[in-house]
């Protein structure tokens, strides 16, 4: 298990280990890199992503544009 899927390529990259990560990312590493990358044979599950902030920034402008923005396109 590693931090972040960046981190998973690179680790990946270095050594016989694949990794799973957004395609995207795995393009980006192909073009760059010596590997290739592979679309997952099966369906995956769709994720379900919470978020959170903190009740102290409700009242703040900058925070709830931030919010409102984030939450419009992650729908």
């Amino acid at each position: 298990m590693v931090a972040s899927p960046v981190a998973a390529s690179l680790m990946a990259a270095d050594s016989d280990l694949v990794a799973l990560v957004p395609e995207r990312l795995a393009r980006y590493f192909a073009a760059r890199l010596e590997v290739a990358w592979f679309a997952v044979p099966t369906e995956l599950p769709a994720v379900t992503i919470h978020q959170q902030w903190h009740g102290q920034l409700d009242h703040d402008p900058a925070h709830r544009w931030l919010h409102g923005h984030v939450r419009e396109a992650s729908v």
